[in-house]
């Protein structure tokens, strides 16, 4: 292609993956790594503690206009389902959880959402744009782990 210059040898590729920039990026992505497994420490800490109190963790709800579906977050139980509408899911709700013990799995991330995570030297919107890349199910642990040096159990445990 005219007007862009092409990387030729083995030597200038591997001089791409291991120049400052790469660092900072690499030095990111495990940052980005070690809040994710962070924040899902605390989620699984206030799961926990809602269960020790005699609360029911449960997740779910409208799935369509008027289908909806109630689960079990531990064992992904369907505890209810139906197809008529919210009036249908609030009396269900009513009946089944009539003391208010189920706790929605969607509060265990909280009202606010998380920080992106800073880097020194990584402008933040290339930050976000990694962080958002890292926490993607179509990203495989597998680049992230060879990118990284870290091993693929090692992203696994973090994502």
């Amino acid at each position: 292609m005219a007007g862009m210059a092409s990387i030729d040898t083995q030597a200038q590729q591997d001089a791409v993956l291991t120049g400052p920039e790469t660092d900072v990026t690499r030095e990111h992505i495990r940052r980005v790594l070690k809040a994710q497994r962070r924040a899902e420490d605390a989620r699984l800490r206030k799961a926990e503690e809602l269960e020790r109190a005699g609360r029911r963790i449960v997740e779910g709800g409208q799935v369509s206009h008027d289908r909806w579906v109630i689960r079990d977050w531990r064992t992904d139980e369907v505890l209810a389902e139906g197809g008529g509408g919210l009036d249908e899911y609030d009396a269900v709700t009513t009946r089944l959880d009539p003391n208010h013990t189920w706790f929605h799995a969607d509060h265990l991330y909280g009202d606010e959402s998380e920080p992106y995570v800073t880097t020194p030297g990584m402008p933040p919107s290339l930050g976000a744009a990694i962080e958002d890349w890292v926490a993607a199910p179509a990203s495989p642990d597998e680049e992230i782990a060879e990118f990284v040096g870290w091993s693929i159990e090692k992203v696994q445990e973090h994502r």
